[in-house]
């Protein structure tokens, strides 16, 4: 904090909110979005025996979950990769600006700039948001 604070003063605790704010956004709006629907999904795979229905209930919930995520990081990714740039390059190197930082971006690398931490991204969230809905769903049980 006192490097940071030094360094680039109070506006360094804030670098890449704005692209943190909105690929979280958009992730969090996919991950429950898309939660509930996989969830009817396997649910409906089930078949209309209960047992069945009971006896698969937390795979159901994990595997939403995971494909729920899958699709969630994949609006997550550009935002991050935006974001880890604009924290981590040396001062100076590269943009603090959201649209300025997307069109550098978009113009040195392409769309696979904005994507090659998407199996990282995935190797963290997935595990996590499995467990997260899972828990969730056996708490309110």
């Amino acid at each position: 904090f006192r490097q940071i604070m030094k360094t680039e003063g109070p506006m360094g605790f804030s670098c890449g909110f704005i692209p943190t704010w909105i690929g979280y956004s958009f992730q969090g709006f996919g991950k429950f979005g898309f939660y509930e629907m996989f969830k009817d999904v396997f649910r409906g795979a089930c078949g209309n025996d209960e047992k069945t229905i009971k006896k698969y209930q937390t795979l159901g919930f994990a595997v939403s979950s995971a494909c729920a995520e899958i699709i969630a990081d994949v609006f997550l990714c550009p935002w991050e990769a935006l974001k880890v740039k604009m924290q981590t390059s040396e001062p100076g190197t590269f943009t603090t600006s959201t649209i300025k930082g997307i069109n550098h971006i978009n113009a040195t690398e392409g769309m696979n700039g904005f994507y090659k931490g998407l199996q990282p991204l995935w190797a963290r969230q997935i595990p996590y948001t499995i467990v997260k809905f899972v828990a969730f769903e056996r708490i309110v049980q």
